[in-house]
């Protein structure tokens, strides 16, 4: 049986810019409620609603993306499929404000951008044991 890892939280959004779209994006390790208090101070819609063990939302215009990882225990797989899950919903959504629509002549460019989203928030993150987890 795998280990199982938590996400070191973060006392506050960690941020990083796509030039190619114009796209802010913030990633956010830890507890729900410290992620929404934040996200609804920044102009966030009000109507956010807590994913499972994580939620990709972004500002109405589009142009703003967070990206939230709870702090629950998983395997180190786990956490790779939630984080390619989630990149995939930021891939659309921008992808999809800017007039991209997801056909069989795009797939390149949203599997390209899913990569890269992917790698950016991989780069970011870094993996504890969790307690009582040997």
């Amino acid at each position: 049986m795998s280990s199982l890892v938590v996400p070191k939280c973060f006392a506050k959004p960690l941020r990083w810019k796509d030039e190619v779209y114009n796209t802010t994006y913030a990633l956010w390790v830890g507890p729900w409620d410290r992620c929404i208090k934040w996200a609804r101070s920044d102009k966030y819609p009000e109507d956010l609603e807590l994913g499972s063990a994580a939620c990709t939302f972004w500002s109405e215009e589009g142009r703003s993306v967070t990206l939230w990882l709870g702090d629950e225990p998983m395997s180190h797989a786990q956490w790779d499929s939630i984080v390619a899950h989630e990149a995939l919903h930021a891939a659309w959504g921008v992808l999809d404000s800017s007039g991209v629509r997801f056909t069989k002549e795009s797939t390149e460019a949203f599997t390209y951008y899913l990569g890269w989203i992917v790698k950016q928030i991989s780069s970011r993150i870094e993996y504890r044991k969790a307690k009582g987890n040997e």
